[in-house]
């Protein structure tokens, strides 16, 4: 039944269009499948937005930490969309593995007007469609950069911010929330957190006021943001003074600031309480 649909429907697809990412369902509906579609309530009351940055090489515990996240969502009335991208980086592009909305159980009063059939149906789907968020957890696994391939040169602050304005200001769920797993290093030809091999971060209202003359403007609609992973060099070969990563936190608060969203946590690299 809804399990093997499921399982169809994980291809990802590259970004193409505002509507489309706000429609786009890869959890089928049970109300459909019970033919009281008329009967669905759509609303969204919380969408969780995972954004994998692939330039950065995670280790196993982060991962862990990052799948624990997701764990606390698909509810209903959820939506979880996972976004992967690479900063630019040549070749590469912006993709949602998968976008997926947990359906509401239908109300007393709903339930008191359906047919016996047409309830006993819907409530055995919507029990089963709780898999969904396995599905989502395998997306998310294969959404991580194990391989060796490293990005000598990244577009953080403009590939985040585009995210903000095509996808994220795009929800009409009533809660917006998005988790950001990234190291956070802009390393672009206008900027640059790197110096001699070794992370470095200049003065964060200086770096603010370089990006923003090159005109990168975005808008989260209001939504919260979490950030882990921030300063996190895989393997911990290189040396990340404390003041370089105060300067990143300053840094990335202006960018967020001006970008209508709320910065609740800067994970360094974790994050220190749970997203609920």
């Amino acid at each position: 039944m809804i399990k093997p649909i499921i399982s169809l429907m994980l291809g990802g697809a590259l970004i193409t269009s505002p509507a489309y990412a706000d429609q786009r369902n890869d959890v089928p509906s049970c109300y459909d499948y019970a033919k009281v579609s008329e009967l669905n309530d759509k609303t969204i009351e919380r969408e969780f937005f995972i954004l994998v940055d692939q330039t950065v090489h995670l280790d196993t515990n982060m991962k862990k930490r990052v799948h624990a996240q997701l764990a606390n969502f698909g509810k209903e009335g959820d939506k979880i969309s996972l976004v992967t991208f690479s900063a630019m980086a040549k070749g590469e592009y912006t993709s949602i593995p998968f976008s997926g909305y947990f359906e509401k159980s239908p109300s007393q009063a709903t339930q008191d007007d359906m047919n016996a059939l047409g309830l006993r149906s819907l409530k055995s789907c919507l029990k089963k469609q709780s898999h969904a968020l396995n599905a989502a957890h395998r997306a998310l696994k294969e959404s991580f950069n194990d391989a060796d391939e490293s990005y000598p040169k990244t577009e953080l602050v403009g590939t985040v911010l585009s995210i903000g304005n095509d996808l994220v200001s795009q929800s009409s769920a009533k809660r917006k929330i998005v988790l950001l797993v990234s190291d956070m290093l802009e390393n672009s030809e206008s900027l640059t957190f790197y110096s001699r091999g070794s992370v470095k971060v200049p003065d964060a209202t200086e770096s603010f006021q370089r990006i923003s003359e090159q005109g990168f403007v975005g808008d989260f609609a209001g939504a919260e943001i979490y950030v882990i992973g921030a300063g996190y060099i895989h393997g911990g070969k290189n040396y990340n003074s404390q003041k370089s990563m105060i300067e990143l936190e300053k840094f990335w608060r202006q960018v967020f600031n001006s970008a209508n969203v709320e910065l609740k946590q800067f994970g360094k690299p974790n994050l220190l309480r749970n997203i609920m």
